[in-house]
């Protein structure tokens, strides 16, 4: 019971997703445990007291391979619940965390801070503005964009400005 209330309090589901996740895998454990048992607390039993032992570990384990389950069941509905309950705030603090500068760090510093994606969020908005309106251009990548334009672009996205990006915008200063 000691092992199962601390993996509980340590391993508190962030958003639903993963509240099912976790959910499900305390559920297969405790399955898992309630079948293993049947076999497992005889043994223990016979081992530590003999043949009354033996039979008081069957009673255990024919015990636990219903309670165990039942437990399991509970868990996933609890950390369903939780989940649910913890997701809003996950999101918010997610977008509050955010941190503004992006360019002259390490890429795994803006991953790192990334936490619903696992990509920064500029250059979701940037390959989603390039699959829009830049796969048809020839030299994409390859023929340079204005250097000017590029800086001025990362330092909005350094000051926390949103891109003006439409239609109109240069395709290679996008892809640089």
């Amino acid at each position: 019971i000691r092992d199962r209330d601390r993996y509980i309090d340590t391993h508190k589901p962030k958003t639903v997703a993963d509240g099912i996740g976790k959910g499900l895998l305390c559920f297969g454990n405790n399955i898992f445990k309630g079948v293993t048992g049947v076999v497992t607390e005889p043994f223990k039993g016979a081992k530590t007291q003999g043949g009354k032992g033996l039979f008081v570990g069957l009673g255990k384990g024919f015990v636990g391979l219903v309670t165990k389950p039942a437990v399991g069941l509970f868990d996933f509905t609890t950390k369903t619940a939780e989940g649910f309950v913890n997701t809003p705030n996950t999101i918010i603090n997610a977008f509050q965390n955010i941190d503004k500068v992006i360019f002259g760090k390490p890429l795994i510093h803006s991953i790192k801070t990334a936490s619903l994606f696992p990509y920064p969020h500029v250059a979701l908005m940037l390959i989603q503005w390039l699959m829009e309106y830049g796969l048809k251009t020839e030299g994409l990548f390859r023929v340079p964009g204005s250097n000017q334009k590029i800086k001025e672009m990362k330092r909005q996205v350094d000051l926390g400005r949103k891109l003006n990006l439409d239609a109109k915008s240069s395709v290679n200063d996008i892809a640089g």
